[in-house]
Protein backbone atom coordinates (compact mmCIF):
# COMPACT_ATOMS: atom_id res chain seq x y z
CA UNK A 1 0.00 0.00 0.00
CA UNK A 2 2.82 2.47 1.11
CA UNK A 3 4.01 1.69 -2.54
CA UNK A 4 1.01 2.52 -4.24
CA UNK A 5 0.35 5.48 -2.26
CA UNK A 6 4.07 7.11 -3.35
CA UNK A 7 3.87 6.22 -7.02
CA UNK A 8 0.53 7.75 -7.15
CA UNK A 9 1.43 10.90 -5.24
CA UNK A 10 4.83 10.79 -6.72
CA UNK A 11 3.28 11.03 -9.98
CA UNK A 12 1.54 14.16 -8.99
CA UNK A 13 4.94 15.82 -7.58
CA UNK A 14 7.37 14.38 -10.60
CA UNK A 15 4.47 16.36 -12.50
CA UNK A 16 4.62 19.83 -10.45
CA UNK A 17 8.64 19.76 -10.89
CA UNK A 18 8.67 19.32 -14.48
CA UNK A 19 6.20 21.96 -14.70
CA UNK A 20 8.72 24.26 -13.03
CA UNK A 21 11.58 23.15 -14.66
CA UNK A 22 9.42 23.55 -18.20
CA UNK A 23 8.53 26.95 -17.09
CA UNK A 24 12.37 28.22 -16.20
CA UNK A 25 13.82 26.56 -19.66
CA UNK A 26 10.88 28.71 -21.33
CA UNK A 27 11.96 32.03 -19.14
CA UNK A 28 15.36 31.40 -19.52
CA UNK A 29 15.21 30.91 -23.07
CA UNK A 30 12.72 33.81 -24.39
CA UNK A 31 15.13 36.35 -22.02
CA UNK A 32 18.36 35.00 -24.24
CA UNK A 33 16.72 34.99 -27.37
CA UNK A 34 16.09 39.20 -26.56
CA UNK A 35 19.50 39.79 -25.25
CA UNK A 36 21.21 38.28 -27.72
CA UNK A 37 22.02 40.37 -31.35
CA UNK A 38 22.55 37.84 -34.59
CA UNK A 39 22.53 40.40 -38.06
CA UNK A 40 22.47 43.70 -35.88
CA UNK A 41 18.49 42.30 -34.77
CA UNK A 42 17.43 40.43 -31.66
CA UNK A 43 18.27 36.42 -31.99
CA UNK A 44 13.81 36.09 -31.99
CA UNK A 45 14.14 37.47 -35.34
CA UNK A 46 14.88 34.47 -37.28
CA UNK A 47 12.03 32.43 -37.77
CA UNK A 48 13.75 29.17 -36.66
CA UNK A 49 13.93 30.72 -33.26
CA UNK A 50 10.75 32.07 -33.23
CA UNK A 51 9.39 28.24 -34.82
CA UNK A 52 10.91 26.54 -31.47
CA UNK A 53 9.93 28.83 -29.02
CA UNK A 54 6.53 28.40 -30.00
CA UNK A 55 7.12 24.85 -30.15
CA UNK A 56 8.05 25.39 -26.52
CA UNK A 57 5.07 27.67 -25.34
CA UNK A 58 2.66 25.05 -26.68
CA UNK A 59 4.16 21.88 -24.47
CA UNK A 60 4.57 24.29 -21.75
CA UNK A 61 0.20 25.36 -22.22
CA UNK A 62 -0.21 21.93 -22.56
CA UNK A 63 1.88 20.47 -20.16
CA UNK A 64 -0.01 22.74 -17.50
CA UNK A 65 -3.64 21.72 -18.68
CA UNK A 66 -3.22 17.99 -17.93
CA UNK A 67 -1.21 18.68 -14.42
CA UNK A 68 -3.71 21.03 -13.62
CA UNK A 69 -6.60 18.48 -14.48
CA UNK A 70 -4.87 15.35 -12.86
CA UNK A 71 -4.12 17.43 -9.09
CA UNK A 72 -7.23 18.67 -9.25
CA UNK A 73 -9.31 15.29 -9.88
CA UNK A 74 -6.25 13.84 -7.32
CA UNK A 75 -7.74 16.61 -4.62
CA UNK A 76 -11.38 15.52 -5.25
CA UNK A 77 -10.55 11.91 -4.17
CA UNK A 78 -11.98 11.02 -7.74
CA UNK A 79 -10.18 8.09 -9.78
CA UNK A 80 -7.09 9.55 -11.96
CA UNK A 81 -4.76 7.09 -12.08
CA UNK A 82 -5.09 7.48 -15.88
CA UNK A 83 -5.03 11.35 -15.85
CA UNK A 84 -1.79 11.08 -13.00
CA UNK A 85 0.11 9.10 -15.70
CA UNK A 86 -0.90 11.43 -18.61
CA UNK A 87 0.52 13.88 -16.79
CA UNK A 88 3.57 12.76 -15.89
CA UNK A 89 4.46 11.44 -19.16
CA UNK A 90 2.90 14.90 -20.78
CA UNK A 91 5.01 16.82 -18.85
CA UNK A 92 8.84 15.04 -18.49
CA UNK A 93 8.69 14.32 -21.75
CA UNK A 94 7.94 17.99 -22.55
CA UNK A 95 10.10 19.26 -20.57
CA UNK A 96 12.79 17.00 -22.19
CA UNK A 97 12.24 18.22 -25.43
CA UNK A 98 12.07 21.95 -24.82
CA UNK A 99 14.94 21.74 -22.46
CA UNK A 100 16.22 20.47 -26.29
CA UNK A 101 15.00 22.98 -28.00
CA UNK A 102 16.81 25.60 -25.12
CA UNK A 103 20.52 23.89 -25.74
CA UNK A 104 19.56 24.30 -30.06
CA UNK A 105 18.85 27.91 -29.74
CA UNK A 106 21.61 28.54 -26.53
CA UNK A 107 24.54 26.32 -28.82
CA UNK A 108 27.14 26.95 -27.25
CA UNK A 109 26.18 29.27 -24.42
CA UNK A 110 24.14 26.70 -22.87
CA UNK A 111 27.56 24.94 -21.40
CA UNK A 112 28.57 28.11 -19.60
CA UNK A 113 28.53 27.66 -16.16
CA UNK A 114 26.67 31.61 -16.48
CA UNK A 115 23.14 29.94 -17.89
CA UNK A 116 21.53 27.21 -16.02
CA UNK A 117 19.78 25.71 -19.50
CA UNK A 118 22.48 22.50 -19.26
CA UNK A 119 21.36 22.51 -15.93
CA UNK A 120 17.49 22.28 -16.37
CA UNK A 121 18.06 19.72 -18.93
CA UNK A 122 20.03 17.33 -16.34
CA UNK A 123 16.98 18.05 -14.14
CA UNK A 124 14.51 17.04 -16.75
CA UNK A 125 16.10 14.05 -17.35
CA UNK A 126 16.01 13.27 -13.00
CA UNK A 127 12.36 13.25 -13.52
CA UNK A 128 12.23 10.45 -16.01
CA UNK A 129 12.22 7.11 -13.92
CA UNK A 130 11.10 7.82 -10.83
CA UNK A 131 7.39 6.62 -10.46
CA UNK A 132 7.26 4.19 -13.65
CA UNK A 133 9.41 5.59 -17.07
CA UNK A 134 7.39 6.97 -19.94
CA UNK A 135 7.28 3.51 -21.50
CA UNK A 136 5.87 2.08 -18.20
CA UNK A 137 3.26 5.28 -18.26
CA UNK A 138 2.00 4.35 -21.63
CA UNK A 139 1.94 0.73 -21.12
CA UNK A 140 -0.15 1.49 -18.12
CA UNK A 141 -2.47 3.78 -20.42
CA UNK A 142 -2.60 1.03 -22.91
CA UNK A 143 -4.14 -1.28 -20.25
CA UNK A 144 -6.53 1.22 -18.81
CA UNK A 145 -7.57 1.75 -22.69
CA UNK A 146 -8.18 -2.06 -23.57
CA UNK A 147 -9.82 -2.89 -19.73
CA UNK A 148 -7.08 -4.57 -18.84
CA UNK A 149 -5.95 -2.60 -15.86
CA UNK A 150 -5.78 -4.39 -12.32
CA UNK A 151 -7.49 -1.36 -10.84
CA UNK A 152 -6.80 1.92 -9.98
CA UNK A 153 -4.67 2.86 -6.70
CA UNK A 154 -6.48 6.40 -6.76
CA UNK A 155 -9.80 4.84 -5.65
CA UNK A 156 -8.55 2.32 -2.88
CA UNK A 157 -6.33 5.30 -1.21
CA UNK A 158 -8.76 8.21 -1.67
CA UNK A 159 -10.81 8.92 1.43
CA UNK A 160 -13.09 11.19 0.16
CA UNK A 161 -16.49 9.89 -1.69
CA UNK A 162 -17.03 11.35 -5.15
CA UNK A 163 -20.90 12.05 -4.82
CA UNK A 164 -22.56 14.32 -6.34
CA UNK A 165 -23.81 15.71 -2.83
CA UNK A 166 -20.42 15.74 -1.62
CA UNK A 167 -19.01 17.53 -4.31
CA UNK A 168 -21.81 20.23 -3.22
CA UNK A 169 -20.53 20.16 -0.01
CA UNK A 170 -16.87 20.53 -0.97
CA UNK A 171 -17.79 23.41 -2.91
CA UNK A 172 -19.84 24.98 -0.12
CA UNK A 173 -17.19 23.84 1.96
CA UNK A 174 -14.51 25.69 -0.31
CA UNK A 175 -16.66 28.69 -0.53
CA UNK A 176 -17.00 29.45 3.75
CA UNK A 177 -13.61 28.87 4.05
CA UNK A 178 -12.34 30.57 1.11
CA UNK A 179 -9.96 27.76 0.26
CA UNK A 180 -11.05 26.63 -3.14
CA UNK A 181 -7.70 24.74 -4.32
CA UNK A 182 -6.61 21.83 -2.48
CA UNK A 183 -2.40 20.62 -1.82
CA UNK A 184 -2.13 18.69 -5.13
CA UNK A 185 -3.07 21.99 -7.17
CA UNK A 186 -0.90 24.65 -4.71
CA UNK A 187 1.60 21.56 -5.69
CA UNK A 188 1.49 21.84 -9.43
CA UNK A 189 1.16 26.11 -9.11
CA UNK A 190 4.05 26.45 -6.64
CA UNK A 191 6.26 23.90 -9.40
CA UNK A 192 5.49 26.97 -11.49
CA UNK A 193 6.91 29.00 -8.94
CA UNK A 194 9.82 27.32 -7.69
CA UNK A 195 12.69 28.39 -10.43
CA UNK A 196 13.64 31.42 -11.66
Amino acid sequence: MAYSSSVLYGRANLTAVSLGIHQAILDETTAFVTSRKRYGEPLYALPSIKLKIGQMKSRLMTARLTAYHAVHLLDRGAACDAELMNAKLNNVESAIDSARNAMEIHAASGLFADRPVERYLRDAYHMFAPAGTSDIQLLRLGEMALGLSKGQWSTRLCTKPTTAASRQGDAHSAHATGHRRGPSHEAARNGLRGRS
